[in-house]
């Protein structure tokens, strides 16, 4: 890795990494503020429990409203919170190489006295930097929000970071193939449009494997059912087995970038 290279490229993406933080802890603090209104709502609660048993099962709502830990898993960091840093991901991995080659920028980079192996490596650090800040921030929030917005509020923290922890895992592995196709395709879009599809099938296939028995074979084959919020809030799974397969494949990805980056021709 370049230091130089990696600070400027800091400063560089250091608005974006915090205005996605920002992003998501005004989100998961909405939440926080509305956990007393709805657990106490009797009327909400029937209404879950009317709600077709698969459903339930999609938002890890089958045991009701629950704790405010297991509302904030199945209401924010079962959904929302993935959406918005799937989306960081996907883009912020895509910019980092596919974009400099697609533009031309990436000549400017490689006419330095800088090996191609600790360029990659460097776009791979900044990448997962940005995504660290963000989820380090948004676990922050989680952990003392509370306090301030709710009187007498607990819940098991330990359990919370456990969440914090398989959903950084779970992005660095979607960063990871994505940074995996910005190295392998020239094009932007071909870039974009590779990562975008891949999450997206992956999420498609989790998604109709709860919602339907036949089909639950499909959870076996995407990696999101490897991340379970609402199964880690109530202290029915354990992280360690999550953290090996997301955290192993995230590896692999960006090593495969790397490798790729170095290896092929670049039309410059």
């Amino acid at each position: 890795m370049n230091a130089a290279l990696f600070l400027s490229l800091l400063r560089t993406n250091m608005r974006t990494f915090l205005s996605y933080a920002a992003g998501s802890v005004l989100y998961l603090s909405l939440i926080i503020w509305t956990y007393p209104a709805v657990a106490n709502n009797e009327g909400v609660s029937e209404m879950l429990k009317g709600l077709p048993e698969e459903m339930q099962k999609l938002f890890g709502l089958e045991g009701g409203i629950g704790s405010l830990g297991e509302y904030m898993a199945a209401d924010y960091y079962g959904l929302l919170y993935v959406l918005i840093v799937l989306i960081f991901c996907v883009m912020m991995a895509v910019q980092a190489v596919a974009r400099l080659v697609d533009q031309g920028s990436m000549a400017y980079l490689l006419a330095t006295p800088v090996a191609r192996t600790k360029i990659a490596l460097t776009q791979a650090a900044v990448l997962l930097v940005g995504l660290f800040l963000i989820c380090t921030l948004t676990m922050l929030g989680g952990l003392f929000l509370p306090t301030v917005l709710i009187d007498g509020a607990e819940f098991d923290k330990g359990a919370f970071v456990q969440i914090n922890l398989a959903a950084f895992l779970l992005f660095a592995l979607v960063a990871g193939y994505s940074f995996f196709f910005s190295c392998l395709l020239n094009d932007e879009k071909q870039a974009l449009g590779a990562a975008a599809v891949t999450t997206v099938l992956f999420y498609a296939l989790n998604v109709a494997g709860k919602l339907s028995e036949d089909l639950s074979w499909l959870t076996n084959v995407s990696f999101f059912s490897a991340y379970d919020p609402q199964g880690l809030a109530a202290g029915t799974v354990d992280l360690l087995p999550q953290a090996l397969g997301l955290g192993g494949g995230a590896l692999i990805c960006f090593a495969l970038g790397v490798w790729v980056f170095q290896k092929r021709d670049l039309p410059l």
